[in-house]
């Protein structure tokens, strides 16, 4: 059954990353931009990637054992299957996404509290969320060339589904995206000589990545 889960999950996983690839080539030609140009051998490596996701992601489903948890996981990956790509080769975070998955979020999260009567771990979640998201507000506020509102919008259903399942990974999810980023900037800067980069991706692979980590 788990073999099963891990081929459909990897099969909806190439196709999430091939409308992502879709999306960018729109927003890129409606920016100006011209069209999208991609390798063989970076296209590959993108389908690989879906693949490697989305077959993992089935194969954890089995692994949770409660269906909230299921539930959130299934949002963050789809989010970081269509999201992680689109951001990386536009610079742009598609907000009808972020906010469906923000609504799917809460909906999960306020079910898990009236079914299983967990209102104090939904109002500790919902409050971790809001204290996530004024953080990312106050940073784009300062300086908004390095932090996108877009960001800000985005941490809002991933640190709700983090919080939601382990409150106290919140900070390492937090860590592990900013020392991702890090990396990502020193090699772009060296390589390419660019001074920016796109920080959803890091907040998408590290929240999921901690939901993964936290059976």
């Amino acid at each position: 059954m788990r073999g099963v889960s891990s081929s459909v999950g990897a099969a909806l996983g190439v196709v999430a990353v091939l409308w992502s690839l879709q999306m960018a080539s729109k927003i890129r030609y409606t920016l100006g931009r011209g069209r999208l140009v991609r390798s063989s051998l970076g296209q590959g490596v993108t389908v690989l990637v879906g693949a490697v996701v989305g077959g993992i992601t089935g194969w954890m489903l089995h692994q949770f054992n409660m269906g909230t948890e299921r539930g959130l996981l299934v949002v963050v990956s789809f989010l970081l299957l269509v999201q992680g790509p689109l951001d990386l080769l536009t610079s742009r975070l598609s907000r009808p996404l972020t906010s469906g998955g923000f609504i799917a979020t809460v909906v999960i999260v306020l079910v898990d509290a009236v079914v299983m009567v967990t209102l104090r771990k939904a109002l500790v979640a919902a409050l971790l969320c809001a204290l996530v998201m004024v953080a990312f507000g106050v940073l784009h506020r300062v300086s908004s060339k390095s932090l996108g509102f877009g960001d800000v919008l985005l941490v809002g259903p991933l640190s709700l589904a983090i919080g939601c399942v382990s409150p106290s990974n919140i900070p390492l999810w937090l860590l592990a995206a900013s020392v991702s980023g890090a990396l990502h900037g020193v090699m772009s800067r060296v390589i390419r000589k660019s001074t920016t980069i796109p920080f959803g991706p890091h907040l998408l692979g590290a929240a999921w990545l901690t939901l993964v980590l936290s059976v």
